[in-house]
């Protein structure tokens, strides 16, 4: 088979559905009641951007004007959605139904990944893994939504071997792209401690287990990353992860695999600038890819990545509580979910939607994208 081509626009003839029309395509042909659409006319509208984003990526940095084009695009796209796809709404979600919310939420992170590069200022590294932690939590959510138990699971069309458990169905539905964009956003999940989305994450992917051969070495490179993390946690409490190099290359994960993104041997075939940038060094950076040496031995399976997290998890928010129950006790350091439910950080709602919104004051068009 040759190369898949993307289609430009322009050598089209053929009109778009228009989303009076979409709200009337269903599986079986009745006219549905209400107003409800399917995704297609969302996936159509995110797809058309991938190949201006693939380009925008060439670039060593990415402009603040061209990251707020790119969002008030996407945005847009997400307002398309049917509700129950909208990453901060607690509704139920059908594990298989995942792949258009899914194809949005791949293409923000890779937009904003892209300037976590040391190419970049600090403050732009550091506002572009802010936007990556907020997409990961945005994604731990749909998927904390699609593996719970839900009261009408039951009500769903059965899966393999009529079996409709969620953990089951999701495993049954998963290809390569939800594999990679959930392991990318534990890798941000787990650099931030940003635990509780990290686990969801990690029960997503321990769910798929051996199904996709992506996921086993998705695993094997968390269980290598989840190591290095825990070696910096157990030094110094209050680290900062962000300003060692080396870990930083960790979490950047398949960046490192092309020569677009890659900035690891930039200007050293040895990898000695990485070893002079990284204040905490540990241990050496080793072959093409910051875990080559990891890939003929054995790792420590789902199992042992699912309850380290969970131990992770369990002491950050026990720490919190303590230092909230003592009347002279400082802060914690970040906020950590209460609720047992599928909301995992309802406290960024606000904040992110600011942030973002700022993308609708852009004067580039949506014109000058697609």
């Amino acid at each position: 088979m040759g190369k898949p081509v993307l289609i430009n626009d322009q050598d089209c003839d053929i009109d778009l559905p228009c989303p009076v029309d979409e709200q009337y395509i269903t599986e079986r042909g009745p006219i549905p009641e209400g107003q409800q659409t399917s995704p297609l006319l969302a996936t159509i509208h995110v797809v058309r951007s991938i190949g201006q984003l693939t380009r925008t990526l060439r670039s060593a940095t990415i402009s603040p004007a061209t990251l707020e084009t790119f969002e008030l695009h996407f945005n847009t796209c997400l307002a398309t959605f049917p509700s129950q796809f909208h990453p901060r709404t607690d509704q139920d979600l059908d594990p298989r139904s995942l792949a258009p919310v899914i194809y949005l939420q791949n293409a923000r992170l890779l937009l904003h990944r892209h300037n976590i590069s040391p190419f970049c200022p600090d403050i732009v590294r550091s506002s572009a893994m802010d936007y990556c932690v907020s997409t990961a939590l945005d994604t731990a959510n749909i998927l904390a939504r699609c593996m719970r138990n839900y009261p009408n699971a039951n009500a769903l069309p059965p899966g393999p071997a009529g079996n409709n458990d969620p953990r089951a169905l999701f495993a049954s539905g998963a290809g390569s792209l939800l594999c990679t964009h959930i392991w990318r956003c534990t890798l941000l999940l787990l650099f931030r401690q940003e635990f509780a989305g990290a686990l969801a994450c990690v029960q997503a992917l321990a769910s798929i287990g051996d199904v996709r051969t992506v996921n086993a070495a998705c695993g094997r490179y968390l269980s290598f990353f989840l190591r290095r993390l825990l070696s910096r946690l157990r030094r110094s409490d209050g680290i900062d992860l962000e300003r060692d190099e080396e870990m930083m290359a960790y979490v950047s994960g398949d960046m490192q695999g092309t020569s677009d993104g890659s900035w690891v041997w930039h200007g050293s075939e040895t990898g000695s600038q990485l070893e002079a940038m990284s204040p905490m060094r540990s241990t050496p950076v080793s072959g093409g890819h910051p875990a080559q040496h990891e890939r003929d031995t054995e790792w420590e399976g789902w199992e042992w990545i699912e309850k380290t997290v969970q131990e992770l998890f369990t002491e950050q928010r026990q720490r919190a509580y303590s230092q909230r129950d003592t009347p002279m006790g400082g802060q914690s350091r970040q906020e950590v979910p209460t609720n047992s439910g599928s909301t995992l950080a309802p406290e960024l709602a606000t904040s992110d939607s600011d942030r973002r919104s700022s993308s609708a004051h852009s004067r580039m068009t949506i014109a000058s994208i697609i």
